[in-house]
């Protein structure tokens, strides 16, 4: 199972996939390290049973949240999932990253986030 998460300061959205289907979409709370630490996101995770119930069967889970803009900061996120996602090679990004994914298709774009922060990028 692969796990890819979208996370602003607000919530997170996180889509869980098979067989290469997206099979279980969930929310939480957002998780951003200059407000969270590695014990609330594992704590928070817990308390989610259609997430944590699959933690074991995890390979891959790809993080991309606002905040996560140095080493230092993205290890307080990828230490509070790896808490919990014991199996699973764990990356973590930007989310301006994931958009920059999301909307580039071969040719340079402007890619934008808007919600509780914005942030654009060209990419």
């Amino acid at each position: 199972m692969i796990i890819i998460v979208e996370s602003g300061s607000t919530k997170s959205d996180w889509v869980m996939i098979q067989n290469g289907q997206p099979n279980i979409k969930v929310s939480t709370m957002g998780f951003n390290p200059y407000f969270h630490d590695r014990e609330t996101i594992s704590k928070n995770i817990k308390k989610h049973k259609k997430i944590y119930r699959n933690a074991g069967q995890v390979e891959a889970l790809y993080f991309y949240g606002a905040g996560c803009s140095s080493i230092d900061l993205c290890n307080i996120i990828k230490i509070g999932l790896q808490d919990v996602f014991v199996n699973a090679a764990i990356k973590v990004g930007h989310d301006l990253e994931a958009c920059a994914y999301a909307t580039y298709r071969g040719k340079p774009v402007i890619s934008c986030i808007l919600g509780t922060g914005s942030n654009s990028c060209y990419y």
